[in-house]
């Protein structure tokens, strides 16, 4: 999926649109967010899909990744599905909402969205370099957080092999 003409050890990614949390309104497991029931999953369903055509324009493709979960959530995940479920088959029910939606694994997502984008030419932007240290709010900094300098951390792991070799031989010696 790069451009780029290089030995090619890129790697496509993702940037979700607020947070891996449920979209505000659908986290069921936060009290006072109503039930669904077969009263209102229509109006539950069409604002969802509103929800979700307002995040589409800030996607190159017409395939987005919506998460539902967050830290320490599915605790009771009989009532997330029960409720998802209920939304789900009313939005794919009404055609008018011009929305399909379904539950999909992370590779079935960026299969159809390079699917999509290799059928319609659509090229997507190459970043050079890490993507930390990065901050969600004014004083909250992710640093060290997965690939952050891949290659201070092969040298450090090599350092403290022979670190820990030089102990071992101190060690015998005395």
């Amino acid at each position: 999926m790069s451009n780029h003409n290089e030995l090619d050890t890129s790697m496509f990614t993702h940037v979700l649109h607020s947070h891996y949390s449920a979209p505000r309104g659908y986290d069921w497991e936060e009290p006072g967010t109503p039930r669904v029931s077969q009263w209102n999953a229509a109006s539950r369903g069409s604002g969802l899909a509103s929800k979700m055509k307002q995040r589409a324009h800030a996607y190159r493709t017409n395939h987005l990744l919506v998460t539902f979960g967050d830290d320490f959530k599915f605790k009771n995940a009989a009532l997330q599905f029960q409720n998802m479920d209920l939304i789900i088959r009313a939005i794919n029910d009404n055609k008018g909402l011009g929305v399909h939606i379904r539950y999909s694994t992370l590779s079935e997502y960026f299969g159809a969205v390079h699917q999509e984008s290799t059928q319609k030419n659509i090229v997507f932007p190459f970043h050079r370099g890490d993507f930390f240290p990065y901050a969600d709010n004014g004083d909250s900094y992710w640093t060290g957080y997965y690939t952050t300098r891949p290659t201070l951390k092969v040298k450090v792991e090599y350092f403290f092999a022979y670190f820990f070799a030089a102990v071992s031989i101190c060690l015998f010696f005395l």
